[in-house]
């Protein structure tokens, strides 16, 4: 994917919309409250415009810790950058005369910090982008993040240069579908706390996924969401197992009553949603001393299925990497073992929910 830091822009365009108005179509998790504009710090936020004209512009404050990519109409993706500052960028210059569609969509994981947009520019006129007709809320831990997937060797340093969300599993199988796609993933998280304490640096408090679920924003605490139901996903999917199973002082009860608490707290926040619990395709059956990782997973979330007597409860393997896809930084999947990934969760929603792909 092309990569290219955002340019300052020199000319400002005549026809300003506030980063709060409608027009501007926001995909995830935002804090609207802030004062300057909405702000955003979950991983695949997506940021959706339609306008009449040949050029836009953007205004926002970012640490320059993260990386978009941005999707002008059908054109080829672009991996863009920006800068630790307040500054106003051109995000399309030269387009042919007529109506557009933008897609800019957060690449970079949680630890990349708070990003507030304050406004966009055109020299056209403001459209009302087209609504999408389904949703899907992936949760998870680094492998949903899409951390260190565009690296090329498992001894690669992770770092923002070598990830994206975009080409996350969750983010290529919802543009299978033309959907949605909230991505609540935050790198080292796990479901249980085992009493343990994560001293690895990662920049956002809290040790465990279920404590920061019913945040706005992964790094503030304070900030609740309320669960509107304009934002309710169709199906949920939790990816969360690794980083347990890599815990020395993992244990399968604590692991279960906690899994079996979220669930239904998620059920409450979602009545109707299908949900899907994952393995991960980082373990295997080699595990500590020789624990048997990956079939004691297995047999853990087919009886938490089971015993939750919801019919839209599903499990959902995935395969293991394949030696041929190599591995990312820090030993992570590759773009391409998330593409197969992906390719399973677009097969099981077609088949269990008759979902059709989009194109």
């Amino acid at each position: 994917m092309f990569f290219a830091t955002l340019a300052r822009s020199q000319t400002p365009l005549p026809h300003v919309l506030p980063a709060a108005d409608s027009k501007v179509v926001y995909v995830g998790r935002v804090d609207h409250d802030a004062p300057g504009g909405p702000r955003v710090q979950w991983p695949a936020s997506e940021i959706r415009l339609r306008f009449r004209g040949t050029a836009l512009q953007m205004t926002l404050s970012d640490t320059g810790l993260n990386r978009y990519t941005l999707t002008i109409d059908d054109a080829k993706p672009t991996m863009i950058g920006s800068a630790d500052s307040r500054c106003t960028v051109d995000l399309a210059k030269d387009l042919p005369p007529g109506e557009h569609q933008i897609s800019l969509v957060r690449s970079s994981g949680a630890g990349g910090g708070i990003v507030q947009f304050h406004d966009f520019a055109t020299d056209g006129q403001w459209l009302q982008p087209r609504p999408r007709r389904r949703s899907i809320e992936i949760i998870g831990d680094s492998i949903s993040v899409g951390t260190g997937d565009e690296g090329t060797a498992a001894s690669d340093r992770i770092s923002v240069h070598n990830t994206n969300a975009f080409l996350a599993y969750g983010s290529v199988a919802a543009r299978e579908f033309d959907a949605d796609y909230t991505c609540l993933a935050v790198r080292n998280r796990r479901m249980g706390k085992y009493g343990a304490i994560d001293h690895r640096p990662h920049k956002v408090p809290g040790d465990t996924l279920p404590e920061m679920y019913d945040r706005t924003l992964p790094g503030n605490p304070a900030g609740r969401w309320d669960f509107p139901a304009d934002s309710t996903p169709d199906v949920v999917v939790i990816n969360l197992s690794t980083n347990d199973f890599y815990t020395t002082g993992f244990n399968e009860r604590e692991f279960v009553q906690t899994y079996e608490w979220f669930l239904a707290h998620i059920r409450q926040q979602y009545p109707a949603a299908a949900i899907y619990i994952t393995d991960s395709p980082l373990l295997d059956d080699s595990g500590l001393n020789g624990r048997h990782d990956l079939t004691i997973l297995r047999n853990l979330l087919d009886r938490i299925a089971h015993d939750s007597n919801d019919w839209n409860i599903r499990v959902l393997y995935f395969d293991r990497i394949d030696k041929s896809d190599g591995k990312g930084a820090g030993w992570h999947p590759t773009v391409a073992t998330q593409a197969k990934m992906a390719q399973k969760l677009v097969a099981a929603l077609r088949a269990d929910l008759g979902w059709q792909n989009v194109g």
